[in-house]
């Protein structure tokens, strides 16, 4: 077999495979196909409406028992300033005195488990069991509220 058979037979097989691959790539296509895909309309979705619970007004001590046990129960205002809703509404409470320093430690408070609050909505939260010589000695609070967003009803 001769150089130039061999070297026919060589283009014949590259000529198809070529082919091939133009075929299986769309090569061969239809003029009138655009050749990209339709351009994807992107839905952004409306921002979720979120509740903001946070402190409002002044707080107060009240029902202080004598001893042996002498606590009093703290009552705070949380108002929901979001746009949303708030379901589960729980959170801590830290005292202080006048100097700044923590009294005692951290104490708990939690709402009705499935009450929700709307916008603008104010509500009363207590902590119980506060030893009368922190609640005398307490001038301002830290609250630290926590709740889950809810859809409104």
């Amino acid at each position: 077999m001769s150089i130039t058979r061999i070297l026919a037979r060589v283009f014949l097989v590259l000529g198809c495979l070529l082919l091939l691959i133009a075929f299986l790539t769309g090569c061969e296509r239809d003029p009138e196909t655009p050749t990209s895909p339709a351009p994807t309309t992107t839905t952004i979705p409306a921002p979720t409406a979120r509740a903001l619970m946070q402190p409002t007004g002044s707080f107060l001590f009240n029902n202080c028992t004598v001893p042996p046990t002498s606590t009093c129960i703290f009552n705070g205002t949380l108002v929901n300033n979001g746009t949303g809703c708030a379901i589960r509404i729980e959170g801590t409470l830290r005292l202080f005195d006048i100097t700044g320093l923590q009294l005692g430690g951290v104490y708990r408070f939690s709402l009705f488990s499935q009450q929700i609050v709307q916008p603008g909505e104010r509500v009363g939260y207590v902590a119980n069991f506060v030893p009368i010589t922190q609640a005398l000695a307490t001038t301002t609070y830290l609250v630290d509220p926590q709740w889950i967003d809810t859809a409104c009803r």
